[in-house]
């Protein structure tokens, strides 16, 4: 025969299993992003438009590194994120929808620039980066922090004006990828702070 006792502890511990199951649901339905991440982009094209501007014969590796560092960005931050926060990074099914959705708009934009590098088209490169970026953003969004749908409008709003201004696709491009992000990383620390003082 049970005792109050025992009901009182069983009652508690699942107290304390929905707790943790709440939490838990938390952290998979409405992942964070953290504001470094954009930041750190942002300086990262800053410092590859740069060195654009200084050594333009060298321009294609200099966008394949300032690409291989966001990636890296993106996923040392995302794994401290995941550790901080206890959360495995298993390939669950609200990831996969991140990564297509991520995945779809960005390969498509790089194969579109493979080919017009190998075509010698150079003039819409920017264009496209900007637009593709956009598109993978706002879709990200619909998984993740959806503040980040301003961002992906603003590649887009980036993207479209370098379709018209190829002229300026450098500017334009630093434009988006350096003080966009930088701004949207500012945002996002901002947030996070203030969220966190809450």
């Amino acid at each position: 025969m049970m005792t109050n006792g025992n009901n009182e502890d069983k009652v508690a511990e699942i107290g304390r299993t929905l707790e943790d199951v709440r939490k838990i649901m938390s952290l998979s339905t409405h992942s964070h992003i953290s504001g470094y991440i954009p930041l750190l982009c942002g300086v990262s094209a800053l410092l590859g438009s740069l060195a654009a501007h200084r050594y333009p014969e060298h321009m294609l590796l200099e966008a394949i590194i300032v690409l291989v560092a966001a990636i890296a960005v993106l996923f040392i931050f995302t794994l401290i994120e995941a550790r901080k926060n206890g959360v495995p990074l298993a390939f669950s099914k609200r990831n996969r929808r991140m990564f297509i959705g991520l995945a779809l708009p960005m390969s498509v934009g790089g194969i579109l620039c493979i080919a017009m590098l190998m075509a010698g088209v150079y003039d819409w490169l920017v264009p496209v980066m900007l637009l593709c970026t956009g598109l993978g953003a706002v879709n990200l969004s619909q998984n993740t922090d959806r503040t980040i749908m301003w961002a992906g409008c603003g590649f887009i709003l980036t993207g479209v004006a370098a379709c018209f201004l190829r002229q300026y696709a450098m500017f334009i491009w630093t434009l988006g990828f350096g003080w966009l992000d930088l701004l949207y990383g500012i945002i996002l620390l901002l947030k996070n702070r203030d969220g966190g003082k809450k």
